[in-house]
């Protein structure tokens, strides 16, 4: 009836070590340090620890560095969490919430708060649609569903954004607002410019399935706006 305690403790591990269990090229350093206990051989395991995670990269590209702790919830079946990001000398956010990994659905009861966040990061999701995004938001998403097919309902503000679409090779500028609802993200009048300071308006949808772009259908009102920029070696047509 002897309660028991096991301390360990995760120094400086690089995430690339692990690089072929994850879907996508991770790197940072982590470091954590926990403890398990129980108070008897009759009650469950109990988990708790503070980690960071620094230099976290998402293919090569900066998100910041993470600090945190989880709380393992024997009585929820569940694991609590709240993580500080900060990325560099640009705003940060929080998140935190409960996993449930044992739950065939419902896995994920998290929250995300963010402010004047870098969104570089988010390239690699438009899977070669769009590139060379930056600039910066903020907003408050709620997730749910599945680890690897989260549902995110909530708004978002972009500003000082820019980004390339490939297709085209055009440059833009763009600021405003989305919404998010489950897998659908729906953007209304986002405010674009192009290279000539041209200005247009974006209205439409994007649908993403396991945190990838599936479909993106928008409609442009623009005047005098720079809609192609090929070269002839880049022009197939």
């Amino acid at each position: 009836d002897k309660s028991s305690e096991l301390y360990f403790e995760i120094t400086n591990f690089g995430l690339q070590n692990i690089g072929s269990f994850l879907p996508r090229k991770w790197d940072g350093i982590f470091s954590f340090i926990g403890k398990i206990k129980r108070l008897n051989v009759e009650q469950p395991w109990h988990l708790d620890g503070q980690f960071n995670l620094l230099g976290l990269q998402l293919e090569e590209l900066d998100i910041g560095d993470l600090q945190g702790f989880i709380d393992w919830k024997p009585k929820e079946n569940g694991l609590y969490t709240d993580i500080k990001i900060e990325s560099g000398s640009y705003g940060g956010g929080r998140l935190f919430g409960y996993v449930f990994p044992s739950n065939q659905e419902d896995q994920l009861s998290l929250n995300v708060e963010f402010n004047e966040m870098r969104i570089n990061w988010l390239v690699p999701f438009f899977q070669k649609r769009i590139s060379e995004i930056d600039g910066f938001s903020s907003g408050r998403l709620r997730i749910e569903g599945l680890v690897d097919n989260p549902k995110f309902n909530g708004q978002a503000a972009f500003s000082r954004g820019v980004a390339t679409v490939d297709y085209l090779n055009t440059n833009y500028k763009f600021s405003g607002a989305t919404i998010f609802d489950q897998d659908m993200v729906y953007f209304d009048q986002i405010e674009i410019f192009d290279r000539f300071g041209s200005e247009g308006f974006v209205t439409g949808q994007l649908i993403h399935e396991n945190i990838k772009v599936k479909a993106l259908d928008v409609k442009v009102d623009f005047r005098n706006l720079e809609l192609l920029n090929t070269s002839r070696n880049q022009n197939t047509l």
